[in-house]
């Protein structure tokens, strides 16, 4: 809330927008639930800054907008990831610098039941869980191509699927050991839990400076039914403390897109059989060169999608910035 030049400085206190009008074309509401229905009226303000006066004749109302994940075939989910806020800086304790203790917001975004971990991810680790909960809700299995994985909580949910789960998981990190050169020290611990649970995880090891850099979850029951994909690395990391978003898609079509992407992920690991400099080879090279189908989705949020592979023609340092870029036309419904 913003005054005008010729106000005294009112310090912490506001005064509402009869007297402090909005003088921005953008703004925020910080106090909407999710879940709640909301619109607003925006009345013109009228007169000088210390008498001004409601214009009711030209005030106008909004359209009705409902704070939920779902727009036609698509949900989408978002965390509260910024953490240079006052808020967060006042929830943590002092470090002998004065300053926020970083080591302590790392320990608090990594215990689920932290408020400070709940107040910064937000809707984010229910989208990324969703599929993993309808497999065991409902019967399926889950495709995973991870890149960090790091996570307690998403740990926890991935052993418990047990043999509905099948995973292609990256490398990430430092190497575990000096000179080992395994790059793996982000997955290392998660890797092994895993295994040691004879779960199904096939290990993607790629020469350090490389990433593999899937972060997606194909949900299959009787067919390919729905694909999880998003800029989110399953670490507390990428759950709290970066703007990340995790996208739900329920296309059949577009699933089975992304799970014969997992499919040519896993054989091209295995045809490596432990060679770094093998992945990513021309079989793999060549499919990822064919343009996938134009896929058509329900709804005015996103009509339409298709998954591309941006570096098809050579092996690459980014081996995929996750290799289903989605190409959108947006079709505009709301107006704020």
């Amino acid at each position: 809330m913003v005054g005008f030049p010729s106000d005294t400085p009112a310090g912490s206190k506001f005064k509402d927008t009869n007297v402090w009008p909005v003088q921005k074309f953008a703004w925020k509401d910080l106090f909407a639930k999710r879940g709640g229905t909301y619109w607003y009226e925006i009345v013109p303000m009228l007169g000088n800054p210390k008498n001004l006066k409601a214009d009711q004749t030209h005030a106008m109302r909004t359209n009705s907008v409902t704070l939920d994940s779902k727009r036609g075939s698509c949900s989408v989910f978002f965390n509260r990831g910024i953490i240079s806020t006052q808020a967060i800086a006042k929830s943590l304790p002092k470090g002998k610098s004065g300053l926020p203790n970083s080591s302590a917001l790392q320990t608090a975004i990594r215990d689920p039941n932290n408020s400070i971990r709940k107040r910064l991810v937000g809707d984010l680790e229910n989208g990324v869980l969703t599929l993993l909960d309808r497999a065991e809700t409902e019967g399926g299995q889950c495709y995973c191509a991870l890149y960090e994985l790091s996570d307690k909580d998403l740990i926890k949910h991935l052993k418990g699927l047990g043999s509905k789960v099948h995973i292609v998981l990256s490398n990430a990190g430092e190497d575990t050991d000096e000179g080992s050169g395994d790059g793996d020290s982000t997955n290392h611990d998660a890797r092994n839990e895993l295994h040691d649970l004879k779960l199904d995880v096939t290990d993607r090891m790629l020469n350090k400076g490389h990433i593999g850099h899937n972060k997606f979850v194909v949900y299959v029951k009787g067919g390919a039914k729905a694909v999880l994909c998003g800029s989110t690395n399953w670490t507390a990391t990428g759950l709290c403390a970066q703007s990340n978003n995790s996208v739900i898609i329920e296309s059949p079509e577009l699933a089975d897109d992304f799970f014969k992407y997992w499919k040519r992920l896993k054989k091209d690991t295995e045809d490596a059989d432990g060679e770094p400099t093998d992945l990513q080879g021309k079989t793999l090279r060549d499919s990822d060169k064919k343009q996938n189908s134009l896929r058509e989705l329900a709804g005015n949020s996103v009509r339409q999608i298709r998954p591309k592979s941006p570096f098809p023609d050579r092996k690459r340092k980014l081996e995929d910035l996750q290799r289903h870029r989605l190409h959108r036309q947006i079709s505009p419904k709301y107006s704020i």
